[in-house]
């Protein structure tokens, strides 16, 4: 299934960022009063998604993100596709219900981005399990 028109630019990139609390990537996303202009809650509960961060026992406790497009609209529906698509690639054989997402579109810079932030304890989970491995 794709999910993006042939031609039309798209910058993913992932950040370094991960640690600390949950109110520094979901402020960032939204603002600190949840009033950021330009900015809109695509998927995903924003409190859930701090609350969760905050209670996380590991170091690198979220990973964050963007899409990036040249055009300043995608057609109905295929936002809702490329994010589909995006976390069964970046997910792999997770249900939803075993990972958080909040993606926010952001639309103050004249293009299209969705920020993603993830937090996954299965992902961190087999993470540390393949890091233990790969030392034995």
């Amino acid at each position: 299934m794709r999910c993006w028109k042939k031609g039309v630019p798209m910058i993913v990139k992932f950040h370094a960022r991960g640690r600390g609390g949950g109110s520094g990537p979901v402020d960032y996303l939204l603002g600190k009063e949840r009033n950021r202009e330009g900015a809109s809650v695509l998927q995903g509960k924003p409190e859930e998604v701090r609350e969760l961060i905050d209670a996380s026992p590991y170091a690198k406790k979220y990973t964050s993100g963007v899409l990036s497009f040249a055009e300043a609209d995608l057609p109905l529906g295929q936002c809702e596709k490329l994010m589909e698509s995006f976390e069964r690639v970046l997910m792999p054989g997770l249900d939803k219900d075993q990972y958080s997402v909040l993606w926010v579109e952001h639309r103050d810079k004249g293009r299209l981005s969705g920020q993603v932030s993830r937090l996954s304890q299965q992902v961190e989970r087999l993470s540390v399990q393949l890091s233990r491995l790969s030392r034995q």
